[in-house]
Formats: structure tokens, C-alpha cells, sequence
């Protein structure tokens, strides 16, 4: 029996062996019949090879660790989520707003190319959510759950009709809480034609019901429908009242059993904000005669009218000033809506002696309260310095010191009117204050923090950045409007044609024209080729020649559009193209060397008539002749200087000449050149005009 025993065995065992050298090999030498005897010491051998290992290695430990022996504690098993790596890497990505809706992001076809557009989109988005509002309501036993979960509280409409349907109290609190209106008063004259009996309870939240919606159904738009089509405040100086007469609000207010302080909030907040002035006071001063207090956004309705009623700066400031000393008395504590509300009546008389001496103390007195101003209170003091239809001129020092104190703050929206700042503090800017440090400045405030979220809905935003660039364009560099440009364009703004002609014309003053072909990516999914936009385009890239690639990626977008343009023939929705554009894609394709590309575009323009309208440049012309003599293309020369001669350009004879110095031409040929020269000589001079009459 032959014995194998691998070499790394004696290499681990060789200091072992040098000891036990004799021993070990008599064994294996004398052959004797206990071979077992062999084994067992060269097992003893490696056996003491690793102990020694195992004590070196301890040691090693110890006087690394300072004698102090570690211990390695495996941890116990942490239970983590499905999507726990997904929720990882999700904080390691930036959100940004500039980003497609989610359904969109594989259909290119929903990308909203225009203000137009998004609308239309979000239309149908609309619509598509109420059709399936509709099929769960109409079919509530199929859909009762969203994956695993139940459906929202938002989608689970029914229209089967109410539990109560007889006229009671019960039947009452359900369309109170349905929010129908008119429902409600039907169901309420009901009971009292019976005889029933209502709750006080019952009866204040019907009372809420009237005074909010003014005995009118509410609106049922979605929160889409209002970004869509918003209805705009036009800040009316002095609004009528909107009040309905014989109100069934004050009857039921008057048939309460106890005219509680809710009672008398809900109605007077009803009258104020429908700017029914003398019933408000007047039930106001009905109150304090009861002893009954009203809580702050009462008083806020109150002090929002106090110039509606009033004819002097001096009587307002009276009225404005009893009223929150009432507030002092009662222990309410103002907020920032009562301030605004103190402003909003400085905005409404802004042309009076006085009105912005007082906005400035209002200011001062909030300060002093320790109360931070929103973005409604910034609006308001904007409104009232700053008059859109006052043109004059405007110092800016109000409007940077605004700015500097909303640096780095964060703005929640406490109003409705909150969203209007951005929009309406860049219009000032556009119209009073054309700085595009100032319009940066704003920006920056915009994009700190959320808020973001207070740009208003689809107008408001569209005007605020198309106002934007008309400002930042004309002056700042390119890497500016660009930086800017990236963050909105395409899924937040589509730019306006004056928009891209803004950016046009900063690229030419900065030279910057390696961001073109950025620029004709999102113009070629927008509507600017349709509207003559490819004529201010083209004009720009064939100003000049430049790097190789740059002027390679030029080619391109030419032959592109060309392409594009004879394939949208078929249809209406051709791109523009004229003679002009037609001799623009000359020169670009001859800065780039594409002499074959320059004559198709010029095939293009004497095959159709359509691009007649306006003749190529002279100079595009002149610059394809010199190439076509160059390549020494006698042909396509003659046909060249014929269409030249026959639009009546000064700089035939010149090329002929040159043509006669390059070509070898025969007698017949010569003479035609000829011909052309002397043609366009005599139209080109008046006096032999004058000499043959």
C-alpha cells in the first residue's frame, strides 16, 4: 500500500521535524510493521504547529490591545422591510421639481410642448380621474381596495343617495355634511313646516354652512380644475356687497335658543366677507352689548371692511385702531392675518394722503408683536408702493430691503392670496424695477426651502418666469440664463417665442454659442418652428463659423429640419421655412464643409414655390458660388449665377470674372457668362435706365 502525503503536511511540520528528525525517519526507514507509529508522531508534530500559530497569534493580539483580550459579538438579525434598500437609495437621490408627472415619463407624446398644452393635459387628467371617481361610486362592491389597502376616504363617493331621506335632523347633518347647500335649506324649511325640532348644535353648523357658501351650492371643480383655470381676485378698490337679501342665515341666527359666541362669529365672518358692512358692525355692536366674545378671525373679517364704509385716511386709522384695542380688552391675541387685513384697507386707498405712511407704522407694530410677515403681507406692501398702472419711476431701496429680510427664510402658505407674491413681486421688477440682480435675488428666495410650492397655480407661474428671463437674459451672462433655463425648462416652463428670442440674442452678445443645440432639443418639441422661430435661429448659427464639432452638430440640426420639413408636407403642420431660412442653411452647411448639403437646400428653394416669399441672402449665395468655382462644378456655377442674375445681385460680374479665370469654356460658354454679367450690370445701374428713356 503506497502512502501519499501531500508537501504542504512536512512544510507545516518542519520545525517539529528538525527536533524529531531521527526519530520520525528510523520509523520510516526500518520499515517496520507499526507505520502507524509514523503517523501518529507526525500528527503530534502538526498538532503542535497550530498551538504554537494559535499562541503566537494570541499574543500578537495582546500587545496590540494593551493585555486586554477581545471578545468578536455578532450581532442578532435586524427585520427590515421589503422596500429597505429601495427607501435607501431613495435619500440619496435629490428631488427636483423640474421632473416629468410620473405616468408620463415613457409616453414622450404627453410632454406638454406649451402653456397650451399642459393645460390640455391636465384636463384630461382631470376628467380621467373623475370617470373613475364615477365607476367606484356607481360600482362600490368591485372596488374596495387598492392593492392591499382600502381605498381613500377621497374615493369612496357613493351617489346611491342619502341614509335619511324624510325630513329630520338626522337627514339634515348628512347633506351638512355633504356640503349641499341648497339640499340643506330644503330639508330645513321641511322640519320647520312640520313643526320638528333642530339642536342648537344642529342649527350653528347649519348656520356655518350658509354664512361660508353664502346659501350657495359650493364649487365642485377639483384642485386640478382650480390650477387650470384659475378665478382670479381683481381686487376690487371698493366691491359691492355680495350679500343675499332676506337672508335665511339671520333667521336661523335669530331663532338659535342661545346666541352663542360661535353663533355670532359664524355671522358676522358671513357678512364681512360678502362686504354687507353696516349688518357686521352692527351685529358686532350687538355682541359687546350681550357681553358675547369673538375670537380673532372675526375681528380679521371686521378690520378687512373698516375702509369700505369709511371716506378719510384719518377716520380708517381711527376705526382700525378701536378695533384692535377691543382685541387688547378682550385678551385676543392678534396674528399675522390681522395685520393684513389692517394693510389690505392701505391697499384699497394707496392713491390717499397718508395710506403708505400708515402701511410703514402697521409694519412697525407687527414687528414690535414679534409676529413674522407672510407672503400675503409682503403682497399687500407691494400693492401699495408699487401700482401697476403707476409707470413712473420707482426708487428700489422698499423693494431690496424686502428681499434682504425674506434671505434664507422659509414661507408657508397662511392665505389664499399667499401664492400671488412671486408673480406679482416679479411683474414690479418687470415694470417698475428692470434689475436682473433683483430678479435673481427673488429667485433665489423662490427656490429656498418649499418654497417653491407657493408659485401659484399654471398662469401665475408661466408669467413669473417668462418675466424672469425677460429680464435676466438682456443682461447676465449665458451660464446664468442657462442655469436657470435647466431648472424649469421643460416639465415646469416652456418658453414663449419673445422668451427664446430673449435667449437668442444673449448668446450672440456672449458668443456662447455651444448651447444651441441644448436650446433646439426643446424647440423641437414645442410649437416655436410653427410661429417663424426657425428664421431667428438658423439667422444665428450662420453668423459665424465655428469648432469643428459645434459646426458638425450645426449640420445636423439643418438637415434635420430640412427633413422634417419635407415629410410634414402631407399636412398642415409643416414647420416654417421661407428663402431666407432656406439661405441661413447655405451658409451653415458651407462653414461645415457640406458643399452637396448647401446645393439640395438651394434645389429646395427654386423647386418650391412656396419658399418664394423671400429670396436667400446675397452673401449665402455669393459664398455657395465661390465654393462651387472652387470645386470646379461648371455646371452647377451656371445655374447659380443664372438664379443671381434673375434676383438681381451686385456681385455677378465679379464671380463671372472669377469663373472665366478658372474654367477652361468653350466660345458658347463664355458668352453666356458674358451675357450674365452685362445683364446684371445694366440692372444694377440707374443711369442707363435713365439714358434708354
Amino acid at each position: 500500500m503506497k502512502i501519499v502525503f501531500p508537501f504542504s503536511y512536512f512544510k507545516m511540520a518542519a520545525p517539529c521535524l528538525r527536533h524529531n528528525r531521527g526519530s520520525l525517519f528510523s520509523l520510516w526507514s526500518t520499515r517496520s510493521d507499526s507505520k502507524a507509529r509514523f503517523l501518529s508522531v507526525l500528527k503530534t508534530c502538526l498538532a503542535e504547529v497550530k498551538n504554537s500559530q494559535k499562541r503566537d497569534y494570541t499574543a500578537a493580539v495582546s500587545t496590540r490591545s494593551g493585555d486586554v483580550k477581545e471578545s468578536i459579538d455578532i450581532p442578532n438579525k435586524i427585520t427590515r422591510s421589503p422596500t429597505t434598500i429601495l427607501e435607501a437609495l431613495s435619500k440619496t437621490v435629490r428631488g427636483g421639481t423640474n421632473k416629468p408627472l410620473y405616468q408620463n415619463v415613457d409616453d414622450p407624446a404627453l410632454l406638454s410642448r406649451s402653456d397650451g398644452l399642459m393645460r390640455h393635459h391636465l384636463a384630461a387628467l382631470d376628467n380621467g380621474r373623475k370617470a373613475a371617481q364615477a365607476m367606484i361610486a356607481m360600482n362600490p362592491e368591485y372596488y374596495t381596495h387598492f392593492w392591499d389597502e382600502p381605498l381613500p376616504e377621497t374615493c369612496n363617493i357613493v351617489l346611491t343617495g342619502y341614509n335619511y331621506e324624510d325630513p329630520c335632523e338626522e337627514a339634515l347633518l348628512e347633506r351638512i355634511g355633504r356640503r349641499k347647500v341648497t339640499e340643506s335649506i330644503e330639508v330645513y324649511k321641511a322640519i320647520k313646516l312640520q313643526g320638528g325640532e333642530i339642536s342648537q348644535q344642529t342649527l350653528e353648523r347649519f348656520l356655518d354652512l350658509l354664512t361660508v357658501f353664502n346659501h350657495q351650492d359650493p364649487d365642485s371643480e377639483s384642485g386640478i380644475s382650480h390650477y387650470i383655470n384659475p378665478q382670479f381676485d381683481m381686487d376690487a378698490p371698493f366691491p359691492a356687497s355680495t350679500w343675499q337679501s332676506e337672508s335665511l342665515a339671520e333667521e336661523v341666527f335669530y331663532s338659535l335658543p342661545e346666541k352663542t359666541s360661535k353663533a355670532y362669529c359664524s355671522l358676522i365672518c358671513g357678512l364681512a366677507e360678502n362686504y354687507e358692512i353696516g349688518k357686521a358692525f352692527e351685529l358686532y355692536r350687538e355682541a359687546r352689548a350681550a357681553k358675547v366674545s369673538v375670537d380673532v378671525f372675526t375681528y380679521n373679517c371686521l378690520i378687512s371692511i373698516v375702509s369700505l364704509g369709511l371716506e378719510s385716511m384719518k377716520d380708517i386709522k381711527r376705526e382700525i385702531k378701536f378695533l384692535m384695542s377691543e382685541m387688547v380688552a378682550n385678551d385676543v391675541t392678534p396674528n399675522v392675518e390681522t395685520f393684513n387685513a389692517a394693510l389690505k384697507n392701505c391697499r384699497r386707498v394707496s392713491r390717499w394722503r397718508g395710506s403708505k405712511q400708515y402701511a410703514l407704522s402697521i409694519m412697525s407694530e407687527m414687528k414690535a408683536c414679534d409676529i413674522e410677515p407672510s407672503l400675503g403681507t409682503w403682497l399687500e406692501i407691494l400693492k401699495i408702493f408699487y401700482y401697476f398702472k403707476d409707470k413712473s419711476a420707482r426708487t428700489p431701496n422698499l423693494f431690496e430691503n424686502i428681499l434682504d429680510s425674506m434671505k434664507d427664510k422659509s414661507f408657508e402658505l397662511k392665505g389664499p392670496r399667499d401664492v400671488n407674491f412671486f408673480r406679482t413681486a416679479m411683474k414690479v421688477i418687470f415694470t417698475h424695477l428692470p434689475d436682473s440682480e433683483l430678479a435673481l435675488k427673488l429667485h433665489d428666495i423662490l427656490k429656498a426651502h418649499r418654497n417653491f410650492d407657493a408659485i401659484g397655480n399654471r398662469q401665475l407661474r408661466f408669467a413669473y418666469f417668462k418675466e424672469l428671463f425677460l429680464v435676466v437674459a438682456p443682461v447676465e451672462h449665458t451660464d446664468t440664463v442657462m442655469e436657470i433655463y435647466d431648472s424649469v425648462v421643460p416639465y415646469i416652463f416652456m418658453p414663449s417665442r419673445e422668451v427664446f428670442l430673449a435667449i437668442f440674442e444673449n448668446i450672440e452678445t456672449f458668443d456662447t454659442y455651444h448651447y444651441i443645440p441644448q436650446l433646439c432639443a426643446d424647440i423641437d418639441v414645442s410649437n416655436f418652428f410653427m410661429e417663424k422661430g426657425s428664421v431667428p435661429l438658423f439667422h444665428l448659427m450662420a453668423q459665424k463659423k465655428q469648432e469643428p464639432e459645434l459646426q458638425h452638430q450645426f449640420c445636423d440640426i439643418a438637415s434635420a429640419f430640412l427633413q422634417r420639413w419635407k415629410d410634414s408636407q402631407r399636412n398642415r403642420l409643416s414647420p416654417y421655412l421661407d428663402g431666407k431660412v432656406i439661405g441661413d442653411m447655405i451658409m451653415i452647411f458651407l462653414n461645415g464643409g457640406q458643399v452637396e448639403q448647401a446645393q439640395s437646400a438651394l434645389q429646395l428653394y427654386r423647386k418650391n414655390r412656396k419658399l418664394q416669399d423671400t429670396d436667400p441672402s446675397e452673401l449665402s449665395l455669393q459664398t455657395l458660388a465661390d465654393a462651387l468655382i472652387a470645386a470646379n462644378d461648371f455646371e452647377s456655377s451656371k445655374d447659380l449665377l443664372t438664379l443671381m442674375s434673375n434676383l438681381e445681385c451686385e456681385n455677378v460680374p465679379q464671380l463671372v470674372s472669377k469663373a472665366l479665370k478658372t474654367f477652361h469654356l468653350s466660345d458658347q460658354e463664355r458668352n453666356f457668362l458674358d451675357g450674365l454679367s452685362l445683364n446684371s450690370s445694366s440692372s444694377s445701374d440707374p443711369s442707363s435706365d435713365s439714358a434708354s428713356e
